[in-house]
């Protein structure tokens, strides 16, 4: 049976016209284990059906109805795969908006081609081709952020998910990027706070002026130190009016604003599910877990972690850690935390309180502090642009952590 992360089967939104080829192709995938979430008639059926964020890959024919360039497109910025049976002269047509198999493959070679382009994701060719290696990418490593939309989370507690999210996007900005941060915390944002901006003017004023898919971004975003910010929910009892519909298209019309989008996306766990969030963070390029260095801290993004990947089916390879008010007596270092949850840990920021008081008193980041705090952001964003950074210090192991094994870090 074909599986995803968390033990359930892959779910495939079917829209192909001739009904014998369909029948035909269901029964192979079904036999397969796949789930059929949807059989769409037309174009705008397997859109919408989309935004409903409850399928991994969508198989559709080139000549369903209804089907365009621009729903290709919106399947896209909704991060859903595509595997489009195609004729030859549909290839240039739809080539970078599909994974293309010809329209004679047998139902063998469809699922092939749908498994792979699940692992592929969105990242297709500019030609159709034969087969979908997962090898066969650039290599480029999926954390250099030029272009990319980075979302930043965290599990229980308060490892200072917002500090880190603003030390990175005026990191990215002294390095040369030009970033935007949106504050999509649903409980509350509080980047307003921290950089003395208007909360009136934000996320809240975008989905209420929301019309015809046109997102007035010029009239939301604000100018903070650096870099221009989307303010957050000011009241957390306003968190309804954020729909999964406006993640994509906000998304959509960031990336054209800027080179690097970080969403910080505040707490992400399993009790506390919205789904204007989970819709984010599949959007994303790639998560940034935040968390601290001492047992709670490292229990807490196991769990975050958990929900991210069993509970969300989001890649493992895609989230990495970031090790936050890091000290070294009484901590776990990176070695050890990369250890005990699995998963590649990109930076670590030792406590610096003093730091932490001054930005906080002169509402700026806090790396306008300096000292070692600013070297740890400047170490973080020169890894994610693709610089040469040094690794974080391994010190001696002082104690077992404590977790067992488990598929998705320790238990």
């Amino acid at each position: 049976m074909s599986t995803g992360a968390g033990g359930n089967a892959r779910r495939v939104l079917l829209g192909i016209a001739d009904s014998k080829r369909e029948r035909e192709l269901r029964d192979h995938l079904t036999a397969a284990g796949l789930v059929i979430v949807e059989r769409c008639l037309d174009g705008p059926s397997v859109a919408d059906r989309a935004l409903r964020y409850d399928s991994d890959v969508a198989v559709v024919a080139s000549d369903l109805h209804q089907l365009s360039v621009a729903i290709l497109g919106s399947l896209r910025e909704a991060r859903l795969p595509v595997v489009m049976l195609a004729e030859s002269s549909d290839y240039e047509r739809f080539q970078e908006l599909a994974h293309l198999i010809s329209n004679r493959s047998s139902p063998s070679e469809m699922l092939d081609a749908v498994r792979r382009a699940v692992e592929l994701g969105v990242s297709y060719a500019s030609a159709p081709a034969e087969s979908l290696d997962p090898d066969s990418g650039s290599g480029e490593s999926p954390w250099q952020s030029d272009g990319k939309v980075l979302a930043l989370v965290a599990g229980k507690g308060a490892p200072g998910v917002t500090t880190v999210a603003i030390g990175l996007a005026a990191a990215l900005s002294d390095a040369g990027r030009d970033v935007i941060l949106v504050d999509a915390d649903v409980r509350a944002g509080n980047a307003v706070s921290y950089l003395d901006l208007n909360p009136a003017q934000g996320i809240l004023g975008l989905a209420a002026s929301r019309q015809d898919g046109h997102l007035p971004l010029e009239d939301e975003l604000q100018d903070g130190p650096g870099f221009r910010v989307l303010a957050g929910l000011e009241r957390p009892e306003n968190h309804n009016a954020l729909r999964p519909e406006l993640a994509a298209s906000m998304v959509a019309a960031l990336k054209e604003q800027t080179g690097v989008v970080l969403v910080d996306a505040g707490q992400v766990t399993a009790a506390t599910r919205s789904p204007f969030t989970e819709a984010l963070l599949r959007q994303a390029d790639g998560i940034l877990l935040i968390c601290t260095g001492d047992l709670t801290g490292a229990w807490n993004a196991r769990c975050c972690l958990r929900h991210l990947v069993e509970g969300m089916e989001l890649p493992l390879g895609g989230v990495a850690l970031v090790i936050n008010r890091h000290e070294r007596r009484g901590q776990y270092d990176a070695a050890e935390m990369r250890s005990a949850l699995g998963t590649e840990v990109l930076g670590v920021v030792s406590e610096d309180r003093t730091a932490a008081r001054r930005s906080a008193a002169s509402q700026v980041p806090i790396t306008a502090a300096g000292g070692r705090v600013r070297r740890a952001f400047r170490d973080l964003a020169a890894g994610l642009t693709g610089q040469a950074t040094p690794a974080p210090r391994s010190a001696k192991r002082r104690w077992p952590i404590g977790l067992k094994a488990t598929a998705v870090g320790r238990r």
